[in-house]
């Protein structure tokens, strides 16, 4: 009797064990099934991140370039209001006050003598002195053609100022100002020689046969590059009374 109370007991506590590895084990599966879906979402969830990611970065390069994109259009738009202009540096006989008209024919009056284009009053919209009156200096001078070619044709012929004080350029932008005027001047090293037509720049380099044009791209790169820097000679002036010891010394 007791050994079969004793075989009841264990298939008891047998069934109980077994029961309770089923149930162990039913338990382990479904975590492990919770874990793989969890898992799966993760790996769903880190795409979704890694989507949006990218979605924001072009955006962000959407709206750079779209700013971009703003600016050289908000300066081209400039750039061309201005394409019948030019500034002639160097006009004598300025005046306080002086007349648009007294202006045009002073403009007209040098046209004629050194370039040998003749241009009438009816060829100049308006002509202005810029900035204040200053006695014993002349103010820069813009001028506003009628037509664009009588303008071409001025720019062409321009170096025949040369030796007269006068000097006569593209009326550019604030920006294609700044930027062509790095162009010439802060890599001499590599640069021949800079200029402007139309309203666009351009540069002959020194190892290339042929001009390129500074693309609206390259703005920044060239605004950025440091200014020469000026000799200790150039940077520091020497006083009147040291001058005079130096002189005396030799």
């Amino acid at each position: 009797m007791i050994k079969e109370t004793v075989e009841q007991l264990k298939e008891k506590l047998l069934g109980n064990v077994i029961r309770r590895i089923e149930i162990l084990e039913s338990d382990v599966f479904e975590q492990k099934r919770e874990i793989e879906l969890l898992k799966q979402e993760n790996a769903t969830k880190t795409k979704q991140i890694e989507d949006l990611k990218q979605q924001n970065s072009n955006l962000e390069n959407k709206k750079a370039g779209d700013s971009i994109n703003h600016k050289e259009f908000a300066n081209n738009t400039e750039q061309y209001s201005r394409r019948n202009n030019v500034r002639i540096a160097g006009v004598p006989e300025d005046q306080d006050r002086q007349s648009s008209v007294a202006v045009t024919n002073k403009v007209i009056s040098l046209v004629n003598a050194h370039l040998g284009i003749s241009i009438h009053p009816s060829d100049i919209d308006i002509a202005h002195r810029l900035g204040k009156y200053k006695p014993n200096t002349n103010r820069p001078v813009i001028v506003r053609f009628v037509r664009r070619q009588t303008k071409i044709d001025i720019l062409r012929n321009a170096k025949q100022f040369k030796g007269s004080g006068i000097f006569v350029n593209e009326d550019l932008t604030k920006l294609n100002a700044e930027v062509l005027a790095s162009v010439r001047l802060k890599q001499t090293s590599t640069v021949q020689r800079a200029w402007s037509f139309e309203g666009k720049l351009f540069a002959l380099l020194k190892v290339n046969e042929h001009a390129k044009q500074i693309n609206y791209s390259e703005f920044k790169d060239w605004l950025d590059k440091p200014w020469p820097k000026k000799s200790y000679s150039e940077s520091v002036e020497i006083p009147a009374r040291a001058k005079s010891r130096v002189t005396s010394n030799k």
